[in-house]
């Protein structure tokens, strides 16, 4: 070992140190008993901390100073506590009526009851597609409806999903007669907005208890219609309005 690194270990080198394992403890000190500068250095520091250390063991202590210190300590202590509750209160508080503030907002946008509104959308006779175009437009939704169909038959109407997407939807409803079983038919109005239609042509999906259709739109080629409609019946003749024979 050498000097410097002698005098560095001295800086820790206390009695009651534990920074120093027994290895370093064992050369630091033979170190100092052969070195004739570091030894005396040593002791000569030794003998300084002690004079120190006694002078600073001799100064007398008030009376109570002990309790004095460990009143003050409580005080302090005290008063970060009660300082941290107003302050956590005040967060809470200030939360509290953001919550408060928010629910009373979005209470205020939430739309009344409008049963007026909702019976009149229920109980209107689209009897024409042109007009089912026109209700779907008002909603921001262009769409053009499948023809053939007999409108005096729509059920429903609206958006549903399909694949994902929301799509404009038809419902006919077939209450039957001597010719022709009840039944339902449902329509999915697809675009090349949404779908690829390069594969959408005639084509009849046979089901165990529907059969599925795919009729492109004759006179534009961004629409397509995915038509569903129980096994048994027949699309023209229970859905698909009747041509009116020409008068003679």
């Amino acid at each position: 070992m050498d000097c410097k690194n002698a005098r560095l270990l001295l800086e820790v080198a206390h009695p009651l140190a534990t920074e120093l394992d027994a290895r370093d403890t064992a050369e630091l000190a033979g170190h100092l008993s052969d070195c004739p500068d570091c030894g005396p250095w040593a002791e000569t520091e030794h003998r300084l901390d002690e004079m120190f250390g006694n002078a600073m063991r001799a100064v007398p202590v008030p009376d109570g100073l002990a309790q004095r210190i460990i009143g003050r300590l409580h005080v302090e202590r005290d008063a970060w506590y009660r300082g941290w509750a107003v302050r956590a209160a005040g967060v809470a508080a200030a939360l509290l009526l953001t919550v408060w503030a928010s629910w009373a907002f979005w209470l205020g946008k939430k739309p009344a009851l409008d049963m007026d509104e909702f019976v009149f959308e229920t109980e209107q006779f689209l009897y024409k597609p042109e007009l089912v175009e026109q209700a779907f437009a008002a909603k921001g939704v262009k769409m053009l409806a499948p023809p053939n169909f007999d409108y005096t038959l729509l059920h429903s109407h609206g958006m549903a999903d399909f694949q994902s997407r929301r799509v404009p939807f038809l419902e006919f409803f077939q209450p039957g007669n001597k010719d022709v079983p009840s039944g339902m038919a449902k329509v999915y109005v697809v675009s090349t907005e949404q779908f690829r239609l390069d594969d959408a042509k005639n084509l009849t999906v046979a089901g165990s208890r529907q059969n599925i259709v795919v009729r492109p739109n004759d006179k534009n080629a961004s629409f397509a219609y995915i038509i569903v409609y129980p096994v048994g019946a027949s699309l023209e003749r229970s859905f698909f309005k009747v041509p009116t024979a020409p008068k003679l």
